[in-house]
């Protein structure tokens, strides 16, 4: 993962990662990366970041105004290296990062461990999303 390009090709051949961009709905651009975890990083981070993909809310706050991106670098930066660090290498595959006009996903091959489940999973969102609304925040 941290190696010449060559050196990964040879030893982790399934270290790749398909950037997809969906332009128009039947214009699809494909990017394959086979580099070091940092060059896709900056790679993909880059592509993302510009404001065709990446536009920028403005949201005035008295005399302020907070420019919000849609998908702060952070964020983008975390779930990208999650990604790659987190991936199933004894699998075949590659991470895809698809940008769709409204919508960025990521999927890496793989699966969670020891049969965990998403819902079983300690850091899963989903329920504790689900149950935000429905608690009963801070009232005795």
């Amino acid at each position: 993962m941290f190696a010449r390009r060559e050196v990964l090709q040879r030893v982790l051949p399934q270290n790749e990662l398909m950037l997809v961009i969906h332009k128009t709905p039947t214009e699809i651009q494909r990017e394959p990366l086979k580099q070091s975890v940092i060059a896709m990083l900056d790679r993909i981070t880059e592509a993302l970041l510009l404001p065709q993909y990446n536009p920028v809310q403005q949201l005035p706050l008295d005399l302020f105004v907070l420019e919000i991106p849609r998908y702060p670098r952070e964020v983008l930066r975390e779930a990208l290296l999650n990604a790659m660090v987190h991936r199933d290498y004894t699998e075949q595959g590659q991470i895809y990062v698809r940008l769709e006009k409204e919508r960025l996903t990521i999927s890496n091959p793989g699966a969670f461990i020891g049969g965990i489940t998403p819902p079983e999973h300690p850091y899963s969102r989903g329920e504790a999303t689900q149950q935000a609304p429905r608690r009963d925040c801070g009232k005795k």
